[in-house]
């Protein structure tokens, strides 16, 4: 009792403290403001933010709101304040002041987009420090990682106090390993056992084939590739059937160190659903029996979600390329479950017919909008036709000084048949002056000098300057182009070049000494969307001599048939070229073929010969990945002589062996080899006058690394050789044997890895190789490299 008596005792003190600090009933008129505590804010700055001033009637409330105001400036971390008669009292801690910030250890988060992070969140120098704010960026960083697969991303800070209220802030970023995937696991697959249903996933389990790199970007786990792995069983299954099929739970268990993880999909298949009616409803315009065509459903078949979906998207690409572009088709489904079968209504609806206002270009700061309007296959004021704009767009993306050109169907306001088209254009920095270091297997290190403009003042026009040096080989070459000489589309091409080799000092060519000079005059005309004809006369003034200290087999031989060693040939040129690649370089769809020949001018030439080059290149893109492709390549020449000529003179033989033919075989060194007359030692490789190549190269962006566009990894099968078809008996080393004519037993085989790299320096390509078929006279070079040298 006496200690309750005590307890109401001291409430009733605190009664009476609180009833003094307040006039009656609490409230007043405030007189003036003191504030304490200040050690870098004025209190002039802090009053302005109280929301009271001298004479404002104050109430117990009021205090609250202005506790809350001042907690509201971000300056505070704590705030009190208290009453004497009139005058309020207010005592504040301040926030430090951030006089120093420093980030360190990103490697995946661009740095550029992490200071824009921080300085939007408030995280600066010279602003006032948040401790709430920096541990929910930290927090937010850390989703980030994790959405990137880093599930052992750590972020340690280091606050360093520093006088007069300051503090230094550095954060240190552990992105750690992303979590590799041991193993892939279904449960409740039935018809289809895992190995089929692994190709479906975004996850690779790391093998002997991935331990290279190749798939390495697709061997860690992620929550985007999670989701695009449940789809992508998902789309399997439809695509066979099962329409009640569903993904009933996922599951990613990772080990303590968070580096290994183990995925589990939870499946149930239900029936196999087939096709029943397919009918067409709505407003078609175009006849019925045309977009029933399209369909890709039978009734009876198999369900297929892929066939259903390219149904429809082609009735709307028929429709939009007659000029309907906001035309909908909308398949509805009719599912009888008892019969197992699922009918569709193709509900479509045309829509209005729409014509192109104005194309218009934006961001294009260096190449004129002719440029990129020549590259349309449409016109404005005409009816919008889609097939046109896919085509167009493809076409400015293979534009060599563009980037990107994203494209945007704006509608005209106040019209309901009119569209804007309008390209976004990012531009690549096209002209340029350089100095280059080159290698090649076959003429070694190279430097050299480059004016490339193929950008003139933003016309489109291409002029090039180019000049290369190398112990065997010295080249000067000069050349302007315009591809819309004509309005028509006929593009011209001038040129000029000389060239001095001494193929003596290299170690895979027969020994001669070659000069060369030279003018090229061609034409070329589109025939159709990707491809074109050109034709042209070229000339060139050749002298072959014997290289100092070498008495070459061959170049005797073929001098004494000739009877002199200055050939002029003035030469009739033409070919079809087609390229629909969806890129300039590293294409994942699309492809290209060229077909080229050449015949000098019976009559005026002092050698009768020719040439003709047939070869193609077909991209496929690889199911589930991100810019990964394989290329299959082909490639075949052969050339040779009319007339008094006999056969192909040997310095315009085709040569094999290195990158562009069969990798693993020392570059240029495949063929028949000559015999050094003074000696009777065997020389270097005279090449051929046929030559057949068959690439098959399987190309990744480079793991790891933040951005690869202008890079792969990858493998690749090479298949290939060189033969002369003429008898050469006596003229030529035993070894290797002729052969005159291809044969799978004949043909030389190569299988390895490679890099390649769009450099500042030029085009830099890396391979490993092993070969196949190797016989006596052949030089293998597993080890090849290449700098500034197309692939």
């Amino acid at each position: 009792m006496f200690f309750l008596k005590k307890k109401f005792v001291f409430i009733l003190l605190l009664m009476g403290i609180a009833c003094t600090s307040w006039a009656e009933g609490g409230s007043f008129i405030l007189d003036d403001v003191s504030i304490e505590g200040l050690q870098g804010l004025q209190s002039d700055v802090v009053k302005s933010r109280l929301g009271f001033k001298k004479g404002s009637y104050i109430t117990p409330e009021d205090t609250n709101q202005i506790i809350n105001n001042l907690y509201g400036t971000g300056f505070f971390n704590s705030v009190d304040l208290y009453r004497k008669g009139s005058n309020l009292f207010i005592n504040v801690k301040e926030r430090p002041i951030i006089a120093g910030f420093s980030f360190s250890g990103n490697k995946k988060l661009k740095k550029e987009d992490l200071e824009k992070v921080f300085t939007d969140a408030g995280i600066y120098v010279g602003n006032v420090f948040n401790p709430n704010t920096l541990f929910l960026l930290k927090q937010s960083l850390l989703s980030q990682y994790s959405q990137m697969g880093l599930y052992g991303a750590k972020i340690e800070e280091n606050i360093r106090k520093l006088p007069n209220n300051r503090i230094d802030i550095n954060l240190t970023m552990s992105e750690g390993k992303p979590a590799t995937i041991d193993a892939i696991n279904f449960v409740g697959n039935k018809d289809y056992d895992d190995k089929a249903l692994k190709s479906s996933v975004a996850f690779q389990v790391p093998s002997l084939w991935n331990l290279w790199g190749f798939l390495a970007p697709f061997d860690s786990y992620s929550p985007n590739a999670m989701d695009q792995s449940v789809q992508g069983v998902t789309n399997y299954y439809l695509d066979r059937g099962y329409l009640d099929f569903k993904v009933t739970s996922k599951q990613a268990s990772m080990t303590k160190d968070r580096e290994h993880s183990f995925i589990t999909f939870d499946v149930a298949e239900g029936e196999v659903y087939k096709v029943g009616k397919i009918s067409l409803d709505g407003k078609f315009i175009l006849p019925k029996s045309e977009l029933e065509a399209l369909i890709q459903l039978k009734q009876g078949e198999v369900f297929s979600k892929k066939k259903l979906v390219d149904s429809a998207e082609a009735i709307k690409t028929l429709l939009g390329s007659k000029g309907y572009a906001f035309a909908t088709v909308n398949p509805i489904p009719d599912v009888n479950k008892k019969k197992r079968t699922v009918s569709f209504k193709f509900v479509v609806d045309a829509g209005k017919k729409v014509y192109v206002n104005r194309v218009n270009f934006f961001g294009n700061n260096v190449t004129n909008d002719y440029v990129f309007r020549r590259q349309l296959q449409y016109y404005e004021q005409a009816k919008y036709n889609k097939k046109a704009i896919d085509k167009s767009q493809r076409r400015l993306d293979q534009l060599p000084y563009v980037q990107s050109a994203d494209m945007q169907l704006v509608p005209v306001e106040g019209s309901d048949d009119l569209v804007d088209v309008n390209y976004n254009i990012k531009e690549k920095n096209a002209n340029s002056v350089s100095a280059s270091l080159g290698f090649s297997d076959l003429y070694g290190f190279m430097i050299g000098g480059k004016l490339n403009m193929p950008n003139v003042f933003g016309t489109g026009n291409t002029f090039n300057l180019n000049a290369q040096l190398s112990i065997p080989f010295q080249q000067l070459d000069i050349s302007y182009i315009d591809p819309y000489f004509t309005t028509s589309g006929i593009s011209q091409s001038v040129s000029a070049y000389a060239n001095r080799s001494n193929f003596a000092k290299t170690n895979a060519i027969a020994a001669y000494q070659l000069d060369t000079f030279g003018a090229r005059l061609m034409y070329g005309l589109p025939i159709s969307t990707f491809s074109n004809v050109s034709w042209g006369l070229t000339f060139a003034n050749n002298t072959v001599k014997q290289s100092d200290g070498y008495q070459s087999s061959i170049v005797k031989w073929f001098i004494d048939q000739q009877g002199r060693n200055v050939f002029n040939e003035p030469a009739v040129t033409g070919g079809w070229s087609f390229d629909n690649s969806n890129k300039f370089m590293f294409a994942t769809d699309g492809g290209s073929i060229d077909l080229n020949g050449t015949i000098n001018i019976p009559g005026i030439s002092n050698i009768n010969s020719y040439k003709v080059e047939f070869g193609g290149k077909y991209n496929i893109a690889i199911p589930n990945t991100d810019l990964s492709a394989l290329s299959i390549t082909g490639k075949v020449g052969y050339g040779g002589g009319f007339g008094k000529t006999a056969e192909l003179p040997f310095y315009q033989n085709f040569y094999g062996g290195g990158w562009g033919s069969v990798r693993g075989f020392l570059q240029g060194s495949l063929g028949l080899r000559d015999i050094n007359l003074i000696d009777g030692s065997t020389g270097n490789s005279i090449g051929g006058n046929l030559n057949i190549y068959n690439g098959y190269d399987l190309l990744f962006p480079v793991p790891f690394v933040e951005d690869s566009s202008n890079m792969r990894v990858g493998a690749f099968v090479d298949i290939g050789n060189t033969y002369t078809t003429y008898d050469l008996s006596g003229v030529v080393a035993p070894a290797p044997k002729q052969e005159t004519t291809p044969s799978l037993s004949n043909l030389k085989y190569s299988v390895g890895v490679q890099f390649r790299w769009a450099s500042p320096m030029g085009p830099l390509a890396i391979s490993f190789a092993q070969p196949f078929n190797v016989q006596t006279g052949d030089v293998v070079q597993n080890f090849q490299f290449s700098l500034g040298q197309n692939f």
